[in-house]
């Protein structure tokens, strides 16, 4: 898990990992998110507070920049890449 917040709306919240998907999950309902991994298009780490996921929603793709508090370590965001490039 890593706690940041998204851009443009700067939700604060957590970026969960499942076995199924990325879970954003938000205090606000309807800023919380469930990507299933085949939706994902791509992941990348910006820097090492910045993620950006790129994920299909309503046939659209959407890119979603994270801010992570304090830094993202490597374990975590390897293991979103893996999954999401299984």
């Amino acid at each position: 898990m890593a706690e940041g917040v998204v851009t443009p709306e700067f939700v604060a919240a957590l970026l969960e990992l499942h076995a199924a998907g990325l879970m954003f999950r938000s205090q606000s309902a309807d800023a919380s998110r469930f990507w299933r991994f085949q939706d994902v298009a791509s992941i990348l780490r910006l820097d090492v507070q910045r993620l950006e996921i790129t994920a299909r929603e309503s046939g659209t793709l959407k890119p979603y920049v994270f801010e992570i508090k304090g830094e993202l370590p490597e374990e975590p965001f390897d293991a979103i890449w893996r999954a999401v490039h299984r």
